[in-house]
Formats: C-alpha cells, structure tokens, sequence
C-alpha cells in the first residue's frame, strides 16, 4: 500500500523493521497497517471519530484496533457488524467462548471459512427513492437527446394491430421519447401508438417531427388524465387497448404476457401487472378498494420480487399507468368517467364497472413496469396538495358505486392478503399456528403439516400461516413450490405475546384456527378461553403432530432410568396436554397414541390423521434393476444433538455399521437431511467415517429413493409417526426400522419394514436384518410389495382429505 517506505526499512536505515516505522510514523500519518481497515471510510462513517480526529485526539487506526472493533464499529465498507451478527446468531457465543474482541476478528477466523456473508446484498441494501427518480430522468435524458440529435424516431407500427397504445402526456418530452423507444425496443407483436398531447408547452408539441409511426392528437387545452384517454381509446384499430403513462419503463413481454392474459377467458375485461417504483421498491401489486371508499396499493414499499406478489389473482383494480383493456368492454362502458378529471379516481371507477358488469380485472405478476411515480416533481408541488382532490373524487365514487364497495373489506392492514385476491371473498379462511414454517425438508412433521395446509388448499379453503419463529427461513422457490397462495405471517421474535394479540383481533376471520404441537397450548390458552365464550368463534383444532412425553418415556427405557413409572409418565402427559380439553377435536398420528390419550384424559374428541401418501411406483424393481441399487439410506432433519435424528445416527454409525462393514465390506451409507448450522462439525464427523457420505438436505428425493437398496431408521425414542419411512416405502425402498417405530406405523413385520418382532433395540439384530434385506432380493422383493400395499390402505390422500374435512366442519 505503501511502496514509498521499502527504502527507509532495513538493517542501518531508519527503521529496522516495517512494524517499527508504523509505530513510529506512520500511525501519526494515517497510515493503515491492515488491508481491511479504510481509515478515509472510518472518519466519513462515524463523525464522533472524525471530530476526534480534527480536534487531535484520536488515532483512527488506533481508536479502531482498541475500542471501535469492540463497539462493533465496521473497518471498511465491505463489512457490517450488525448484520453479520443478525444473520448468524451463532457467532455471538463463538466469539466468547473463543475470547474474541469483535465480529469482525471472528470473520477472520472462522465466519469467511464457513462462507458467512459479511454484508448485505446489494438489492437489500436502501435506497433513497429521490435517488431513483435522479437516475430514471437522467437515463430518460440521454435516451432524449440521442433521438433529437440523431435525427428522430421510427417506430415499427402495424396497419393491422393487436394492441393499441394510449399515451397521454403533458410535457416531460424526455419520458415520452424514452417510453416510445422502449415500444420500438421491447414490443414484438404487431401494435399502433396513440399520444394525447394535453395542451402540452414544451417539444411534445411538435413530437410528430420527432417520431414517425405514431398517430397525435393535440388538444388546444388541458383536460386531465381521464378525458385524454377517452379521445385516444377511442381511435384505436386493435381489440385491446393498454393505457400508459409516459413515466414508465416496460418489462420485456409486458404486452405479449397482457394479452395472452386478457383473452385467456372471455370474461377478463382488463389486466395489470407488478409496478415498481424508480428505487426497487413496489408502488403496488394490484389494489384494493376499501368499503369507505379508499384505496390501498398491495405490496406497497415490500420487494417486487417476494412470493406472494408472484402469484396471477383478481384483484379490485390496476393502476393505468399500465392496464390493458378489451376494446369492447371499453366501447361497453364509454371508457373513463370524466367526472374524475383532472386525475384520481378514475382507473379504479372504470375496474369497478368492469366488474359490476361481469367482467374481471386481473394481476399477472409476469408484467412489471417501473414507474416514475408523482412525475409532477418538476413543478414544484408535493402530492399532498392533491389531498382535496382526492378527497373531492372519493365522495363520487362512494357515491357512484354504493353496490361495489358495500360488498368490500374493511379498511385493516391485517386485511389485506385476503383483501388482495377476489377469489378469498368466499373462501372459508383457515388459522394454522406453527413452530417454523412448514416445508418438506425440516422433517420433524413439518412435511405433515404441509399436506394439511396443501389439502386445505385443495378443498376450496384459504389459508393463513402464524410462523412462530424466524430460525429457519424458506427458499422463495419453497414457498412457490409448498405454500403458494398462503398467506404467511412470522411473530417478532422480541414480542411474545404477538401470537394472542393476532389471534384477538383475527379470530372473527377464521372458519377454525388448527393448532400444530402440543408445546403451543400454554402460549394461547388463555386467548383460547376468551374465544369460548365468542358466539360465532372458530372451530378450535389440537394437531399435536407427536406427544412428546412418549420420547422421555422411551429414552428413558435406553437409558435405563427408574424415574419414569407409569404413573410418572401418566402425569406426563396430563402436563403437556393441560388445555387439550378446550379445542373441539384433538387430533393425534397414530392409533397408540391415541389410545394413550383416550386413556389419560377425557376430551371433547380424538381422531388419528396419518400421512398423505400416494406411491409412486406401481411395481417394485425387476432383479437387474434392484441389482444396481447400492447403499444404505437415512434420511432425517437434525436440529439439536439432543434430538431422536441425531442420537440414532450416533448408535447406529457406532454400534451397527461397523457389524454390516464387516459383511458387506464395500457398503456406504448416505445421510440425506436439513442438519442446523451450529452442528456443522458434528456432521463432518459422521462423514469422516468408514463408508459413510453426508450429502444434506435434498430438494427432491425421488431419485435418491430409487438409487438405494435399504432404508435404515434407527430411532430409538420418538413420539408421532416417522413420516421418512413411510416416505420411502412408497418410492418402493423396504426400511429396517425399530420396534418403537413399527408400533408407531401398526404395520407389521414384512409390510414394507422389518424390525426386532421381540420388541428389542439389539445392534447385532438391527445389523442382521439389514444385512439381510440387503442381499436377499426375494425378501427384499416381498418387503417392498407388502409395504406399497401397507401404503395404499392407511396412507390414502383421499381419506387424508376427507378426515380434514369432517375435522374443520365440526
């Protein structure tokens, strides 16, 4: 960094070494001794420091090195202590333990190791909308003068179009110019351009000089959004015609996408898309129309790009600085109401009729357009002088459309995923409360719940989610994939009592509220007694997924403790069930427990809901085919080393596989499964092991399935049902399983499993069967077939179905 110095450092010049010079030098010339650490950035980003600095007190380097590092100041712009801390809360007891000075020493050490991003992303980062607006006028700017001084513009237009466009203007010459080169550059289809010149005093004036291909009309006054397009739709030549405001960018096939949309069906009368404003943020993604007349943009401020604004739906209206309307429906409803001149109003007045008149306005996610939005910023006036305006057209259209608005929500932000979708108004809506969101690859009976809210789906319910925690967060493609059409809500984590307060003020919306594990009893029991004596409450629902008292029981017969009677383990029960006798219907996963609680307590109702599974062969595999099958295979989610997953990988790669190595010499073991981030090493143990590969979690395990020859679940306490085994049963893949998990299924001996029929936990039988299974295709064969069989009669996704539906219609 600093060549200058090489000629004073060395043995008789003036320093000896390159450490002396800079604690005698050039820490007083501000010189950095560390490649990470910016002293310019330092002094711009913390202005105490910098005051400091001027008044000749401080060091930066050394206030850093000393003190700033320990505040979690940040040493360049590369790295943010706050959100490196944030994003990895395991690093906090990392660094104490290793008496460490700061986030940044641990980055060093171990975070860029394990690849931990030190710094957000660039499009998380904020930025301010003033910003976006400079940069969308001065793109806007160049695009202008490269068509004035070029010569001008020729846009490729059609005699015969599929698609009119309306621009009306009033000056800004810069964005039209930029709008119409985006139709020459981005429109593939055949299309006409109308501009409404609404008495405008700069070059839109004499626009046709500068771009040919476009039909112009110049008014000699102004007459406001409304009535300009109402004289531009009105020349159109094509079947549909999309209203534009010259502020806008287009996105590639906004138009092809419109209208594949718009003649899908013969009642969409109109089609939108995503608006985003100039700094990245949404302005909306479809609107809704309150019953008190206003309005709300959905989505407004949030990413465009997040899930639940992804999603085609029908919404009350879009904004018309992009709709697109069938000429007909246009022709049917003389257009805009010019009540609603100047501006305001008018867009969602047209979508309204529309509807009133049998037609629907729908959202397509695949149209985005970047909108300048307020691009009256020029004139010296905020859009809060609009306020009367507003005010002024929002009695008309209370006034106007009574009938509409009568039949909308009202005006709540906790309303609005249902508000944002049409198709919700005759939804019966569903509360479903869970630890971590519910996706397949969490295991633990979040691939169980997920059939629910997927079952749900299916039978014409809407669903909202409460996630309890933030711990695990979910892969956008997960949420398309499992929970599309969900509406999700996370709790903050610094306020317990976010769940009870939700559900006080939401449970009027909900048909039944569908509790998941037991554990979440105590955190609602009292809201839950409070909604007993509600006249129109819910249907309440206990899904306990597993009664977790069964896993203390059973590990303590391993364990061989004498604290766990019978007695003991009853009271158990009653504990971790205490308001249970609250929900209408308790729902547990298998006959035994059930059995367990209709013995312990008296409920209102049990009922068993199993898994949802359809097989997924027909026949198992011919002997060639299962003799390329190779491997044995777990697959389980780990969260904790406490948990059932871990502590049977622990006997089984310690006690077992060393017996079935001996055997069968070339064998390997495959551990598929989500494993938390904190128990990285411990899963590099395994690895390290004779045979053994850890591949972690997989999206799609069909193929795995199919790739392997024998399953292994060697679980030794548990409670609930062991949703993995049933899994591969029906990919046609036999387990070898514990009698604890055989009791859990009801299945029997050979039914896709086989395990110890004299209800032990032997590893030299446990090795034995799999040896066994492994090598003997005939009773390889039979055990698959058996188990497809076991599969269909208690796993079936129509009576999983109709089990949930005499459930939620109590």
């Amino acid at each position: 960094m600093y060549p200058e110095i090489s000629s004073m450092v060395g043995r008789g010049k003036k320093v000896g070494s390159v450490i002396e010079h800079f604690l005698r030098y050039g820490i007083n010339e501000n010189k950095s001794p560390l490649p990470d650490f910016d002293i310019d950035f330092y002094l711009k980003n913390y202005k105490d420091i910098s005051d400091a600095y001027s008044a000749g007190t401080i060091k930066p380097i050394h206030h850093w090195l000393f003190i700033g590092a320990k505040e979690n100041r940040n040493p360049n712009r590369y790295f943010n202590s706050v959100y490196y801390l944030e994003k990895n809360p395991e690093v906090v007891k990392e660094i104490i333990a290793y008496n460490m000075q700061s986030p940044f020493e641990h980055f060093l050490w171990m975070g860029r190791k394990r690849g931990l991003k030190a710094n957000p992303s660039l499009v998380d980062l904020y930025v301010e909308e003033d910003a976006g607006k400079i940069i969308f006028a001065r793109k806007a700017e160049v695009v202008a003068d490269n068509i004035i001084s070029s010569g001008g513009l020729t846009l490729n237009t059609s005699a015969e179009p599929q698609i009119t466009f309306v621009i009306p203007v009033f000056n800004e010459i810069n964005f039209t110019l930029q709008l119409l080169a985006e139709l020459d550059a981005k429109v593939k289809l055949p299309y006409e351009v109308v501009v409404v010149d609404d008495a405008s005093t700069d070059m839109t004036s004499s626009i046709e000089q500068l771009v040919s291909g476009i039909k112009v009309i110049h008014l000699e006054q102004n007459v406001g959004f409304p009535s300009a397009c109402n004289i531009g739709w009105k020349m159109a030549t094509a079947p549909a015609v999309a209203f534009l405001n010259n502020d806008i960018e287009i996105g590639y096939g906004a138009a092809q996408y419109a209208l594949d949309t718009l003649h899908s069906e013969e009642n969409v009368g109109a089609v939108g898309g995503r608006i985003i404003r100039t700094h990245g943020k949404l302005q909306e993604a479809g609107c809704i129309v309150w019953n008190d007349g206003s309005v709300l943009g959905y989505g407004r401020d949030k990413s465009p790009v997040d899930p639940e604004f992804t999603r085609r739906k029908d919404v009350d209206y879009c904004s018309a600085c992009f709709l697109v309307v069938k000429k007909t429906v246009l022709d049917l409803l003389n257009g805009f109401d010019e009540t609603f001149a100047p501006g305001y109003y008018e867009e969602t007045d047209l979508c309204a009729r529309i509807w009133e008149n049998s037609y629907r306005v729908i959202y397509d996610p695949r149209i985005y357009i970047h909108h300048f939005e307020y691009a009256s910023f020029s004139k010296a006036r905020p859009p809060t002088v609009s306020a009367a305006l507003i005010g002024k057209h929002k009695k008309e259209f209370v006034r106007k459309q009574r009938f509409f608005i009568e039949r909308q929500e009202a005006p709540a932000i906790h309303y609005s995923f249902r508000a944002s979708d049409r198709q919700n108004k005759n939804k019966q809506w569903i509360l479903l409360i869970e630890d971590l969101i519910p996706i397949p690859r969490l295991g633990s009976g979040f691939g169980r719940t997920n059939q629910v809210v997927q079952s749900l789906l299916q039978l014409g319910f809407a669903v909202t989610i409460y996630i309890q925690s933030k711990r695990e967060t979910a892969q956008k493609s997960e949420i398309m994939q499992y929970l599309y059409g969900v509406e999700l809500i996370y709790a903050d984590d610094n306020h317990e009592d976010d769940l009870n307060t939700f559900i006080q003020n939401r449970y009027s919306n909900f048909h039944a509220i569908w509790v998941c594990r037991t554990h979440t009893i105590a955190k609602i029991r009292l809201s839950l007694q409070n909604l007993l004596t509600k006249k129109d409450r819910p249907s309440l629902i206990l899904d306990t997924e597993a009664i977790a008292s069964n896993r203390g029981y059973s590990l303590s017969s391993i364990l061989g403790s004498s604290g766990w009677s019978k007695a003991h383990f009853y009271k158990e029960v009653r504990d971790e069930l205490a308001g249970a006798e609250l929900f209408d219907e308790v729902i547990l996963v298998n006959e035994a427990e059930k059995q367990l609680v209709d013995e312990v307590l008296q409920l209102k109702k049990t009922s068993v809901l199993r898994l949802s599974l359809e097989n997924q062969v027909e026949t198992v595999s011919s002997k060639a085919a299962w003799k390329k099958r190779a491997g044995f295979l777990f697959v389980g989610a780990v969260f904790d080393a406490s948990t059932p997953n871990y502590d049977s990988l622990l006997w089984f790669t310690k006690s077992v596989w060393p017996l079935i190595l001996k055997e069968i010499p070339t064998a390997t073991l495959n551990i598929v499964g989500h494993w938390d981030s904190k128990l990285k090493k411990k899963a590099e143990d395994f690895s390290e092991q004779a045979g053994i590969i850890f591949s972690g979690a997989i999206a799609n395990l069909n193929d795995v399935y199919s790739q392997h020859r024998v399953f292994v679940a060697p679980t030794r306490f548990s409670a609930g049902i062991p949703v993995k085994v049933q899994e591969s049963v029906s990919h046609g893949l036999p387990a070898v399983v514990t009698p604890l998990l055989a009791q859990q299924l009801s299945w029997k001996n050979g039914e896709g499993i086989l395990f110890d029929d004299n209800g032990g936990c032997s590893e030299f039988i446990f090795a034995a069967a799999c040896i066994q299974l492994y090598n003997n295709f005939d009773l390889w064969r039979s055990t698959a077939e058996q188990g497809l069989a076991a599969v269909d009669r208690d796993c079936s996704p129509q009576h999983f179905r109709d089990r949930i539906v005499k459930t939620i219609c109590r």
